[in-house]
């Protein structure tokens, strides 16, 4: 495991990531019900407890986060597959369409950036994306994302290292 100075809660004006904790499993399990958004981050939907979902983030995810904004959860965003001086992996979920197109994903993502800027280690971030999932794809691009590989219905894309740091 690695352990970086990433703080448990991490606050702007208008938003707040906070590490993901056992009272979030009943929401969580609530609000992940789109099997788009299931795939996307790699859970299937048979996830009928809210305990298994919530034993399936803490050992997928080395840093999950909640994403609230006025005091209310809104997604979730956090790191998986971290390689020491190689890459990490990012997953952010907005749950309700209702709350995307209003800047909490690049504001979230941007939070987050900031807090695993350490010199050298991480030489990228990946996100993977469905194919066939266009406003996500925007979205990363948005962000400096670039387009490294497709396979299996989803895009691969990397944030280039110059970006990043």
């Amino acid at each position: 495991m690695i352990f970086l100075k990433i703080p448990r809660r991490i606050k702007s004006n208008s938003l707040t990531l906070r590490r993901l904790c056992i009272f979030d499993g009943p929401p969580l399990n609530r609000d992940l019900k789109d099997e788009d958004i299931l795939k996307s981050i790699g859970l299937r939907p048979q996830f009928k407890s809210w305990l298994s979902l919530c034993w399936w983030f803490e050992r997928t995810y080395c840093y999950p986060y909640c994403i609230e904004a006025n005091s209310r959860r809104i997604g979730f965003i956090g790191l998986y597959n971290p390689l020491p001086d190689k890459s990490v992996e990012i997953s952010l979920v907005i749950f309700h369409k209702e709350d995307r197109r209003h800047g909490y994903g690049t504001l979230a993502f941007g939070m987050l950036k900031q807090r695993i800027q350490q010199p050298h280690f991480f030489k990228k971030m990946i996100v993977k994306v469905k194919e066939d999932n266009y406003s996500s794809t925007a979205f990363w691009k948005n962000l400096g994302f670039k387009e490294i590989d497709s396979k299996g219905g989803f895009i691969e894309m990397t944030l280039p290292v110059s970006v990043l740091y």
